[in-house]
């Protein structure tokens, strides 16, 4: 978001009215008369981009009365064709052709060709929309005539697509393979990799629909390839999370095809751990790595020349991430990547699995076996990992103990989910409020632990792996054979498998120094600090200096404070220190050699999700500013109870007890207390990470 994107968005959130909004905009964009429809033209644009339609409609409409007045025929369909992409994106179909067939009267009386083919592109997409699929393939062939016409290959590739997409809503795959395949054909021609991607994936869910199997497949695998590329090649955070989210569908056609393919179920594993946190494995993948093999003089020297690209590249994500200006040359970026390839390619020479993790790469199958079996020497590591569609849920589950892969279909589709995690709301965060009203959110064990059970035996550690609305749920406080899956089991989570590895190659291996922040909960974080022989900062003293200064190189970092989400900005979210908020967008750029951060407050956990399965928010600033593991919270919680468990934790922890195990015999201790029983005192708290 740019500076004047910035301040147009800040408007509509103060002013909601039209009349207002106008005003204010008039003011402090001080334009000629003649310059006024293309202002509100441009405001509009950003309104429509930022979903405010109906100021968007509104300075679309004062844009056009300009653009009447100063007989701007241009800008006045560019008016009517934007209110009719609104009007179509509000459902009200009979205004969009209203507006689309003005637009293109308008393009044909100044013989704007392009102009009148992308007319009848719109009405052909709102007769679509309206499910009238022979009107909109009409309107489309006209289009496609005037751009083959005229030249125009992309015009007519999009053609191509769009009516392949009408043969396949009337059921006619022939025609729509027929028209896919040439746009295809153009989109490579062209070098439009990311409509390749896009047209791919139409031809697989075609493909699958059709019972062509193996086809499908093929497709699929092209357009997940195609994102995969691109997605790892983008530099700034909000257009990778925004790009991944775009290409997420074709995940969620792969891995249920996979699993009705013969031996594919270790495919369907691995294309749910590539559909997964790919902006955050691409975003970490640029952080501190150490080598897996002992460092020799030439190692070296290329892992200096490496670092000094990276550094680059961290400069402009940074750069991104705080929102300031980035100026850049043309092509810099390829150039950095393209240097680094040739780097890799000589650093694998000495150490593959250095540049396997330096490049993101998800794990497959034999890496993450591998990763479980070196988890524990005393016992066995289960790691469950669930993947949800629109109408079933599949969960993997991988052991170390027999090395195999097992998958389970269970029937709870999105929506039931959903529903599930409503009543979950009301009966377990709001319980402070609401208090006894049932315990109805326990049935999700039916369908997300029972259905894995037989897998599963007493002391085994768990690493969940949530998806989609499972990030906000306390997995952990499921029922398994009628008690909760903590009183038997310590467990962490992850956002993805692959992340495992990345946090089992961070952190200092210590947990003895701590520095310890309080603000409001100031006996809690005094507490903690005594645990560890050292003075706590408390009320004034518990700034966002004192944490630059004294978090650096602490194996513990323990906030006692306040925290918040903010779902509109999440790089926003933070924890509330004495002077303000520390937020994520801050941790980002900070780097400490820590081996545990405690988030001792209210919904740290919290995360937005994108359709891609991202995670964003203070959990992976985090661990992007090295953190191994993070304990966070799932919702506001109840400070008595939150400061007797964090004792225990700390004390065990102290003793020499891993992180998943204390955590684990901390909520025990909790919930067998009297008053505190209910999972709303004891569940709130995830360790996400590294489980030791």
């Amino acid at each position: 978001m740019d500076e004047s994107e910035q301040i147009i968005v800040q408007l509509a959130e103060t002013y909601k009215k039209p009349d207002e909004f106008i005003n204010i905009v008039e003011k402090l964009f001080e334009v000629s008369p003649n310059e006024k429809g293309n202002l509100f033209l441009q405001v509009g644009n950003v309104l429509y981009k930022f979903s405010y339609f109906s100021l968007a409609l509104n300075s679309w409409s004062r844009a056009l009365r300009y653009f009447i007045k100063n007989n701007d025929k241009i800008g006045e369909s560019s008016c009517y064709t934007n209110l009719g992409n609104t009007y179509l994106s509000l459902g009200d179909y009979g205004k969009a052709i209203e507006y689309h067939e003005k637009s293109l009267e308008i393009d044909k009386d100044i013989g704007d060709r392009a102009g009148e083919s992308s007319c009848y592109a719109n009405l052909g997409n709102t007769y679509g929309s309206l499910g009238d699929y022979g009107k909109a393939i009409e309107y489309h062939e006209k289009s496609l005539e005037i751009f083959t016409d005229i030249g125009d290959r992309a015009g007519e590739s999009s053609c191509y697509t769009t009516l392949g997409n009408a043969y396949a809503s009337l059921g006619d795959y022939g025609k729509a393979i027929e028209y896919h395949e040439k746009s295809l054909e153009i989109k490579k021609d062209i070098g439009d990799i990311d409509s390749e991607r896009v047209v791919s994936y139409n031809l697989g869910q075609i493909y699958d629909e059709s019972d062509k199997p193996e086809l499908a497949y093929e497709y699929y695998n092209h357009s997940i390839e195609l994102s995969e590329r691109m997605g790892g090649r983008l530099v700034e955070e909000k257009h990778k999370i925004g790009y991944y989210a775009s290409a997420s569908e074709a995940y969620q056609g792969m891995i249920p095809l996979c699993l009705k393919l013969d031996s594919k179920e270790g495919e369907a594993f691995e294309y749910t751990e590539r559909s997964k946190s790919r902006a955050f494995l691409d975003l970490i993948a640029n952080t501190e790595i150490k080598p897996s093999v002992e460092l020799t003089s030439e190692l070296k020297s290329l892992l200096d020349d490496e670092e000094m690209y990276l550094s680059k590249l961290r400069e402009i994500q940074m750069r991104h991430l705080s929102q300031t200006k980035v100026s850049m040359e043309l092509g810099e970026v390829e150039g950095i990547f393209r240097k680094l390839d040739k780097i890799y390619d000589e650093i694998e020479e000495h150490d593959l699995e250095y540049v396997f993790t330096r490049k993101g790469k998800p794990l497959y199958m034999d890496k993450v076996q591998n990763l479980l079996s070196s988890q524990r020497k005393d016992g066995n590591a289960v790691l469950i990992e669930y993947f949800i569609t629109r109408d079933k849920t599949f969960i993997f589950v991988v052991s170390s103990k027999d090395k195999e892969l097992h998958v389970k279909t269970v029937p709870i589709s999105w929506e039931k989910l959903n529903r599930y995690v409503e009543v979950y709301w009301r009966e377990v965060v709001d319980y402070h409020e609401f208090q006894d009203i049932g315990d109805t959110w326990l049935g999700l064990s039916d369908y997300l632990i029972e259905p894995i059970s037989e897998y599963l035996c007493e002391g085994d550690l768990i690493y969940f792996v949530p998806y989609g609305l499972l990030h906000y749920l306390p997995i952990h406080a499921l029922e398994l054979n009628g008690e909760p899956v903590i009183k038997k089991h310590p467990v962490a989570y992850s956002p993805s498998a692959s992340l495992l590895k990345f946090c089992q190659n961070k952190g200092s291996g210590r947990l003895q120094s701590c520095a310890s922040f309080g603000v409001v909960f100031e006996e809690e974080a005094k507490d903690v600090a005594e645990l560890f022989n050292t003075n706590p900062y408390n009320g004034y003293s518990a700034t966002k200096d004192k944490v630059l200064e004294n978090c650096t190189d602490k194996d513990i970092i323990h906030f006692s404070c306040h925290g918040g989400f903010d779902d509109k900005d999440p790089l926003s979210s933070g924890v509330e220190l004495y002077e303000g908020v520390l937020t994520a967008r801050e941790i980002f750029d900070m780097r400490w050699n820590t081996e545990l951060v405690t988030l001792s407050a209210c919904q740290t956990g919290l995360n937005q999700r994108s359709p891609g399965d991202d995670l964003i928010g203070l959990t992976r600033a985090f661990i992007y500013a090295g953190a191994p593991s993070v304990i966070v919270s799932l919702w506001s919680v109840d400070a008595h109870s939150t400061q007797e468990l964090m004792h225990e934790f700390y004390t065990l922890l102290k003793n020499g007890t891993d992180k998943a195990t204390a955590l684990q015999e901390a909520q025990k201790k909790i919930m067998e207390k009297e008053g505190y029983s209910h999972p709303y005192y004891w569940a709130p708290f995830v360790l996400v990470g590294d489980w030791e």
